[in-house]
């Protein structure tokens, strides 16, 4: 029998993103952004997970111009349950140069805490989501909503009695697995999302 063909999660943010920033103008960071993503005190002991931003693009969308990103990579506490995201933070201010923009890219991709600028991201299980305290709050819910549970081919399979002892999240099995539409379906609805909000 044939396996279930699909992408995953991480594939199908990555290839959202490229579908989107392709020809665009690439802002070039002197060093990485670095945003907080978890945290936790432990009698006392603080824990921190980051994700980090190397390069970022700007996209125009006929009613506004938009700085975009997707994270390079992901470090510390709970850093191994993310996989990906998409971050899109207007530009509102008056960029003089090259070297202007990527002083502004970093700083705002630095304060993605908690993927609050980001349209969507994704966990290493295959699941999809976004902050729901976010920037994108109500536009998410209204583009994606559930409508995108059509794209899913394989739901996420939790294992049987298994989960990682220090969190106690259950180990998955299988991941989530997407249909490759749902690419042009999401590149289609963040361009929407990025119209609306301008």
């Amino acid at each position: 029998m044939p396996g279930i063909v699909g992408i995953t999660a991480s594939e199908l943010l990555r290839n959202t993103f490229t579908k989107i920033t392709v020809n665009r103008m690439v802002v070039h960071l002197s060093n990485k952004a670095k945003a907080e993503i978890a945290y936790n005190n432990d009698w006392g002991k603080e824990k921190f997970g980051y994700v980090y931003y190397d390069s970022a693009f700007v996209v125009d969308t006929g009613s506004g111009r938009w700085l975009m990103a997707q994270s390079e990579s992901y470090d510390g506490y709970l850093s191994e349950y993310f996989c990906g995201d998409i971050v899109a933070i207007p530009i509102d201010v008056a960029v003089l140069d090259d070297e202007q923009l990527s002083v502004f890219a970093k700083n705002m991709l630095s304060s993605n805490d908690y993927f609050v600028h980001s349209l969507i991201y994704a966990m290493s299980n295959g699941q999809i989501s976004f902050n729901h305290d976010g920037d994108f709050k109500y536009h998410a819910t209204a583009a994606l909503g559930a409508c995108s549970r059509k794209y899913i081919v394989q739901e996420a399979k939790r294992g049987e009695g298994h989960a990682f002892s220090s969190t106690l999240v259950p180990v998955i099995d299988q991941p989530a697995l997407y249909d490759a539409n749902f690419v042009d379906f999401l590149c289609e609805k963040f361009l929407q999302i990025l119209a609306w909000c301008k």
